[in-house]
């Protein structure tokens, strides 16, 4: 029966992945220092205003960088400072191909645990080398906590109510990174995310698991504290 739904995602994912054309992002003007990496590339160069990204690309912005995007959908995006993100993270994402992404990962995690063949599928993100460091300008030292400039990608695509996308961000950047130590900022901008599609019962588990990170990590009180408690207490009202 696994081996029907893995089928069943892997052929979903791969009409996903080969039905829309490719998405492609003009640099449109720049402040700050701003780095773009070509494909697989593991280097770092300068962005220039008016280069044309791919989604196979990468965009990261340094402490005063900002950068504005003119995808070839006519959308305008704007990434502030101290933020990462793959061009293939801005895609068309529905929430039916999101909740898709999510099912296939939660089986090839089953798959990996019963020591089979792992499950293989296509990816909504660009997969880059373990070094990830930009090896020019002063972005080096600002990306050493690299986890930070990716969760300020996800906010960015969460500003930009691209919900889908900033969920999926958000649970690769988890699996990446496991022990990250967030103080539960992770789950909240989730809660956030789902709450904001109506997804009230995955929002209120988000919260709750963002309330409990910051407890066990003795973090001090983070400025979305407040909101995740009384989010998490008005959705549970509402669901019951």
């Amino acid at each position: 029966m696994i081996h029907r739904i893995i089928l069943t995602a892997t052929l979903l994912l791969g009409i996903f992945s080969g039905a829309q054309a490719q998405l492609t992002a003009t640099v449109q003007s720049i402040k700050g220092d701003v780095l773009v990496r070509r494909g697989l590339d593991e280097n770092w160069q300068q962005a220039k205003t008016g280069i044309v990204l791919r989604e196979i690309d990468s965009i990261l912005s340094g402490k005063d960088g900002i950068v504005v995007l003119k995808l070839s959908s006519g959308v305008v995006f704007e990434l502030g400072s101290r933020s990462e993100l793959d061009i293939s993270d801005l895609r068309n994402i529905s929430e039916r191909d999101m909740f898709l992404w999510m099912m296939s990962n939660k089986i090839k995690t089953l798959d990996s645990k019963s020591e089979k063949q792992p499950l293989r599928i296509g990816n909504v993100s660009v997969v880059h080398g373990e070094s990830k460091a930009p090896h020019t300008s002063d972005v080096t030292e600002q990306s050493e906590n690299e986890p930070e400039f990716e969760i300020n990608g996800a906010r960015a695509l969460y500003n930009h109510k691209l919900y889908p996308n900033s969920i999926i961000k958000l649970h690769r950047i988890l699996s990446t990174y496991s022990s990250v130590n967030d103080c539960g900022e992770i789950h909240y901008l989730l809660g956030k995310s789902f709450s904001a599609l109506n997804k009230n019962g995955q929002a209120v588990d988000e919260f709750q698991a963002a309330i409990l990170k910051q407890q066990e990590q003795k973090c001090d009180r983070p400025s979305w504290l407040n909101d995740a408690r009384e989010s998490m207490n008005r959705l549970q009202a509402e669901m019951q």
